[in-house]
């Protein structure tokens, strides 16, 4: 039986007791406060303490984060429902903390302006990051051209940037580099459209996807055939420690989570493995689009295959230890393994001669920053590609870059046998 962080203590140099013994400041209550927070209690921070008035779109999400028990059990979040408007509410909350780092997600430069000042003066880490322009992080305040709504989708590709300085901050890994600082280049999710996603994989990645999916509309459909087990809490955040214990399945853990936070939303679950039989539930679904956020490359087959057959996209979402990336395949484009060189074939083949024990999900070392990246470029793209975009090249992050975006041209041709562009 794994623990909670056992995933991430098998990483080389990774030490937790590091993590349980700081204490790191967030200040802002929008999008990407609530998900800065989120994810460094899943990291196992120790404590946190958040500032910011509370943000009518976000209160839901806040208020389960700071339930009592909190959901994200060994971390302490000390409250502080206040507008930073002058200064010294910096001060009254946070001068008896040693604090490890400060996080400014407030979107509001003037409150930023003051938190600079105050870490400055304690001489404390502080780091800045927003939505605004796309995206943008850095160690000073950036002054939005554009006043927009902060975006969830951007936001979670902030927050997870900014949970990776201050993983490296506290413990630096030799696999991995601080993340480079700057503006996040990434080409602008589509429209308001909405359709039926169906994601399949409801893990380290799939959590992330669909809560993105939920928030902005989505009618979803969630298929995954495994149960909450105890080592997926350190990255799985939509579970707790309640569904770990009672062996839920994943797919409707996550349901009854998203519907929580999100009464409007339209999900269905199906605790079942997808394969070429399951073309008919999909078909009575009606799905707009496929999501791949699952570990195995046999599935991954399935669901190109089965996108081909629908005439839907397929967006599919991986990890690997410190990186992310997300692979589009278009109505009448390359085949995700195309686009992948047979990789997905070769693997599917390996797989065959190491079988899994059904139920569980891989144990390979892991934490909470790359499976938010992938999530959150998976929603990216899903939008994108119900705007029936050409030329969704991958996206691929690695730790110590920002995400980057491959622009394919348009029109484009494509040699399927060596996924070559004419």
């Amino acid at each position: 039986m794994m623990d909670r962080f056992d995933r991430q203590v098998r990483i080389a140099g990774w030490r937790q007791e590091l993590f349980q013994q700081a204490t790191v400041a967030v200040h802002g209550r929008s999008w990407p406060g609530c998900l800065v927070v989120w994810g460094l209690a899943n990291l196992g921070i120790g404590q946190i303490a958040w500032i910011g008035r509370p943000e009518a779109e976000t209160n839901v999400l806040a208020n389960w984060i700071l339930a009592t028990p909190c959901p994200i059990p060994n971390c302490t979040i000390v409250d502080y429902p206040c507008a930073v408007e002058y200064g010294p509410e910096l001060k009254w909350a946070l001068d008896e903390r040693p604090l490890s780092a400060l996080l400014d997600c407030g979107e509001d430069p003037h409150e930023a302006a003051l938190c600079q000042a105050y870490a400055s003066k304690r001489g404390t880490p502080v780091w800045f990051g927003t939505t605004a322009e796309g995206g943008w992080i850095g160690t000073a305040p950036v002054a939005p051209s554009a006043t927009a709504p902060p975006h969830a989708v951007t936001a979670m590709l902030v927050a997870a940037l900014l949970i990776d300085l201050v993983r490296e901050a506290i413990c630096p890994l030799h696999l991995s580099r601080k993340p480079r600082l700057g503006r996040l280049d990434l080409v602008t999710p589509g429209s308001n459209r909405r359709g039926n996603v169906v994601l399949v994989g409801v893990g380290g990645i799939g959590v992330y996807g669909a809560l993105l999916a939920a928030q902005a509309g989505f009618r979803l459909g969630l298929v995954d055939l495994d149960h909450v087990e105890e080592s997926n809490l350190n990255r799985q955040g939509l579970f707790t420690p309640q569904d770990a214990a009672q062996r839920v399945p994943k797919a409707e853990a996550a349901e009854k989570a998203l519907l929580r936070l999100f009464p409007r939303a339209q999900i269905t679950s199906w605790v079942t493995r997808l394969d070429r039989s399951s073309k008919d539930r999909l078909t009575a679904f009606k799905p707009s689009i496929l999501v791949s956020a699952v570990d195995n490359a046999a599935t991954r087959l399935v669901l190109q295959a089965l996108g081909q057959e629908l005439g839907v996209p397929v967006v599919q979402g991986g990890t690997d230890l410190f990186a992310a990336d997300c692979f589009t395949q278009e109505v009448g484009g390359p085949l995700l393994d195309a686009q992948m060189h047979g990789a997905l074939s070769e693997a599917a083949v390996r797989e065959q001669s190491q079988p899994r024990r059904h139920g569980t999900c891989a144990a390979d070392p892991s934490y909470v920053v790359p499976g938010m990246m992938s999530g959150a470029l998976i929603a990216h793209r899903m939008t994108q590609a119900l705007e029936l975009y050409h030329g969704l090249g991958p996206i691929r992050w690695r730790a110590g870059e920002l995400p980057h975006e491959q622009r394919l041209p348009t029109p484009y041709e494509f040699d399927l046998d060596n996924c070559h562009i004419r």
